[in-house]
């Protein structure tokens, strides 16, 4: 067994704990309870998202002897160490000193228990997430989830830790009312003042210097961060509260509550069965009752109606209020399950909603409804598939094909690239739209799952499965006692590693209860390490400099501004776009911005100027080229969308609407306002960058206030009203960026209105941006 000196070396690391470790902790030579330590500092590879003072961090103190834990595990270079002798076994009420260790300048005081189920039982222990504060300041996405066993001990710790020690910038003191502008200009979204309804200040950034400070705005069930220093919207997140009441709804009536009888309706009985399955799992296996843990009740709203969110066919969990949304037809198993799923992660590791994060998000959700089809032999999964992972089409082999209640499935988790899905980290789409592209993404875990499982052919190389009930536990084990709110690919390779090794040699509980002879071994846990270092899960994606998308990509034949989304940032500060028709070519030029100031992005927008329509010879469609060099030697290739097709590069350019009337001319907030005029049409998005689907680009304005417009025929659309009051001026756009200039009017007035809105949830899809398909 190594000296407790050799072993404390192999703690330290980060470069900065050593200096402590040496001064006190190395007096002592006794043994001490074994452990496994995951450290990556920022000049590894691990870590390119983190600085000198950022440590990802996963610590496992449980007693394990050496010998069961494999070994390219111990050895393997995936940042994790084993650890043979500690100083003493840390406990909750001396959380001090293990910060210490690892992180100084970090107090128990700076960790803060989270809101939202802070605290939840997993395997016997007690599992608590913490929220880092810095200087006062609560901080975006760097957690701490600790386990402790019954006499307090802690036995498991990971998260995303900050140590840097500069001085946080001032908040300017008109800072409030400009964050709250920049809010208000998204209409849609946030409407007016009085749908504002708390404010905050939280460090959002600790990747840049000066640190960002910005503000944290609840508005209409948003929250938005916007730069305190500069006004600039960071991002926008769907707020969550916890839910009240279990009902099942048809639009406005109530059809079923528990314990009544069955109801005749096919979509009601789909979605209590498999909701059923869900409850009976999780409770039978970790002793977890509902979505959250406290057996709380939900509300489902069956044979949604959509008329003017324009979800349907879908699905969605609202995590406003913990509702579930199905369109008729898509209550089936896997998708009930889905939902579930995402319901599930918001009350563990609540992962977040952009790039890696939001694509381990929608993978658990897969994962969710697969696993427990398999566990509960639905028919649909017993049919094996073949060992090459070739794609199928037959009705009798969907084994981990999702969403069968959409037509051929919407994902196949056994091989992604049947269904336009990324299967390693490093082919990722990277584009913004669709949260990151979760859904497209989600196949770089879903795939690990599956043959881990399963087994498979990958690269020339066979990986025998290891069967439901271990991966399951494996996975589940991972989410529930490593993963946080920010975790990424490289590190959900390690935690999933660390529940690995851990769980080697314990009798594995089964969905009903039962405990089973099943147990994982050392060479389980081998091929797992394996199969993630053969998948590429600890690669970087978004590295090379390709063409994501554009917005708006309909112009009036005036011109405007066209904003371009790349990945890369290879073009450092300008990027070129040219238009070539016949013997004339056109250059415009633009600096790129990160879509992201949380971490470095994924993805740049750029933004040009383009003229009208006139100067290119009256081409109603135009195409374009994009260069980093004005001499257009370093361009981009082309990418995919979600649905295997490569996206173009052009721009349409249309006949700008103008409007001769609305009627009424005044009326009330929710009032339905009937536009008339000429040249209206409905054009698919995206038309912004905070937008992640491709949805109707039809926009009202009243005075400064956005909503969406529902195109009834090329004279005809109609607007509901937002909040307002007295006399302001109304416009319609087209692409949700040039507004028509009419000089039309709409005076708010007392309640008496001819045409009321009965169901006008325009942000409906963007609630449920985490969660759909």
């Amino acid at each position: 067994m190594p000296s407790a000196t050799c072993v404390s070396l192999i703690v330290v690391v980060v470069v900065c704990v050593l200096s402590r470790l040496a001064a006190g902790y190395l007096e002592n030579s006794a043994a001490f309870p074994q452990a496994i330590v995951g450290l990556w500092p920022a000049s590894s590879p691990q870590a390119r998202n983190s600085e000198a003072n950022q440590q990802v961090f996963a610590v496992d103190f449980r007693d394990a002897p050496l010998q069961s834990r494999s070994a390219s595990f111990v050895s393997g270079g995936n940042g994790i160490e084993n650890i043979t002798s500690l100083r003493a076994l840390w406990r909750r009420d001396n959380m001090d000193t293990l910060l210490k260790h690892f992180f100084p300048g970090v107090a128990a005081d700076d960790l803060v228990l989270r809101d939202t189920s802070p605290c939840y039982m997993f395997l016997g222990e007690q599992v608590c997430v913490y929220t880092q504060f810095y200087q006062g300041y609560p901080t975006m996405g760097h957690q701490l989830k600790v386990s402790f066993d019954s006499e307090e001990r802690i036995t498991r710790a990971s998260g995303t830790i900050i140590s840097k020690r500069s001085r946080l910038p001032s908040v300017p003191s008109d800072s409030y009312n400009k964050a709250l502008n920049t809010c208000l200009a998204i209409g849609h979204l946030c409407p007016n003042m009085a749908s504002v309804t708390g404010a905050n200040i939280v460090v959002y950034s600790f990747d840049s210097d000066p640190m960002i400070l910005a503000w944290k705005i609840l508005c209409r069930r948003h929250y938005f961060y916007v730069d305190s220093a500069s006004s600039n919207l960071i991002s926008v997140h769907p707020q969550h509260r916890h839910a009240e009441e279990r009902f099942l709804w048809v639009g406005d009536t109530l059809v079923w509550k528990e314990g009544d009888p069955d109801s005749g309706d096919q979509d009601i009985e789909d979605y209590l069965n498999a909701t059923s399955a869900f409850y009976t799992t999780f409770e039978n296996m970790i002793g977890w009752l509902s979505f959250d843990g406290k057996d709380s009740p939900l509300i489902a709203h069956i044979h949604y109606q959509d008329t003017f969110e324009q979800i349907c066919p879908n699905a969605a969990y609202n995590g406003v209020n913990n509702e579930f949304l199905f369109c008729s037809g898509m209550t089936f198993w896997d998708v009930s399950l889905h939902e579930e799923g995402h319901a599930f992660t918001h009350f563990t590791d609540d992962t977040g909603i952009y790039e890696d994060p939001s694509a381990i998000n929608e993978s658990w959700s897969d994962i969710n409804e697969e696993a427990l089809a398999i566990m509960w032999n639905m028919p649909w999964t017993l049919g094996m598939r073949s060992s090459n992972r070739s794609c199928v089409s037959d009705s009798t082999h969907q084994r981990w094909i999702t969403w069968l209640a959409v037509v051929s499935g919407s994902r196949d988790l056994y091989n992604p690239n049947c269904t336009y899905n990324t299967a390693a980290a490093k082919d990722c789409l990277c584009s913004f739209v669709d949260a990151s592209e979760s859904h497209a993404n989600s196949g770089v875990v879903g795939i690990v799952f599956a043959i881990t499982c399963d087994g498979g052919e990958l690269n020339g190389e066979y990986f025998p499965g290891i069967g439901i009930l271990k991966t399951w536990w494996i996975f589940l084990t991972s989410k529930m006692s490593h993963q946080t709110a920010d975790t990424r690919f490289y590190q959900l390779a390690d935690f999933l590693a660390l529940a690995c090794h851990g769980l080697i040699g314990k009798k594995l509980v089964d969905h009903l209860g039962y405990e089973t002879e099943e147990s994982i071994t050392s060479d389980d846990c081998d091929t797992l390490v394996r199969l993630t270092d053969t998948l590429g899960l600890r690669e970087t994606p978004c590295t090379s400099y390709q063409y994501l998308l554009a917005f708006p990509r309909y112009l009036p034949l005036t011109g405007g501004k066209f904003n371009v989304e790349t990945s890369s940032t290879q073009c450092g500060a300008t990027q070129y776009l040219s238009i070539h028709i016949g013997s004339e070519t056109w250059v415009f030029s633009g600096t790129p911005i990160a879509t992201s100031t949380y971490t470095p992005s994924w993805s740049y927008l750029t933004q040009f100027t383009l003229p009208g329509l006139s100067i290119f010879d009256s081409n109603r469609v135009i195409s374009y080229n994009l260069s980093c060099d004005a001499s257009f030697t370093i361009t981009p290739t082309d990418s995919l969308n979600s649905q295997g097709k490569t996206v173009t590069r052009k721009i349409v350019f249309y006949d700008p609407p103008f409007l001769t009337g609305l009627s009424p001319v005044s009326g009330v907030e929710n009032d339905i306002v009937v536009v008339t005029g000429d040249k209206f049409q409905q054009f698919s998005g995206p038309c912004a960058g905070l937008v992640f689907y491709y949805y109707s680009c039809l926009s009202c304005k009243f005075g400064s206030t956005i909503t969406g417009a529902v195109f009834i025929d090329n004279s005809t659309i109609l607007c509901q009203v937002p909040a307002g009051e007295g006399e302001v001026s109304f416009e319609v756009s087209l692409n949700a960026q040039d507004f028509t200039d009419s000089g039309l009017t709409f005076t708010y007035s007392s309640p008496a209105h001819t045409l009321q809105a009965t169901s006008f949830l325009l942000t409906a899809i963007t609630i449920a941006l985490l969660i759909t398909m």
